[in-house]
């Protein structure tokens, strides 16, 4: 099983009770990695997949959510099915769309991390999230017209 497999597996095989643990387990390695990421900068994580969990003591499937979570928000995109213990790793962060898709997530143990100060102004943190907000009311009044129209046809 490749290890995007098992971090696919390990989501799916969640149930009520297992959950919490899982959550405190993935939130808390994501946000010490992010925490690395904001505080220092890419250079951080360059290197073999697997020194990169052994350095940040990061479980492999964990650092695997880390980059499947990342990818959307990278300048190229990580094949992130095909990486291996053994795959290079290197991150180009655009630090605008990953605090975007932070929000988007609805990650705020994520967007809330104070050395987001070193990657983005106070001023683009707030039009950024502005930005956010609007495209989410778009969606919303979208989808509402959707379900109010389907209605009126079901009628």
């Amino acid at each position: 099983m490749t290890l995007y497999e098992e971090w696919q597996d390990l989501l799916t095989r969640q149930t009520e009770d297992s959950f919490d643990d899982f959550w405190e387990k993935y939130a808390g390695a994501e946000q010490k990695l992010y925490k690395v990421l904001l505080e220092q900068d890419e250079k951080a994580f360059e290197g073999k997949f697997a020194d990169l969990a052994k350095k940040y003591e990061i479980e492999p499937v964990f650092m695997m959510a880390f980059l499947d979570g990342i990818t959307e928000s990278l300048n190229s995109p990580l094949e992130t099915e095909n990486i291996s213990e053994d795959s290079d790793i290197s991150l180009s962060v655009d630090y605008e769309k990953l605090y975007f898709n932070m929000h988007k997530a609805n990650a705020p143990h994520l967007f809330q991390i104070s050395a987001w100060e070193n990657k983005l102004t106070a001023d683009k943190m707030s039009e950024i999230e502005k930005e956010y907000k609007n495209q989410k009311n778009i969606c919303q009044r979208t989808n509402s017209k959707k379900e109010r129209s389907m209605s009126l046809r079901k009628r």
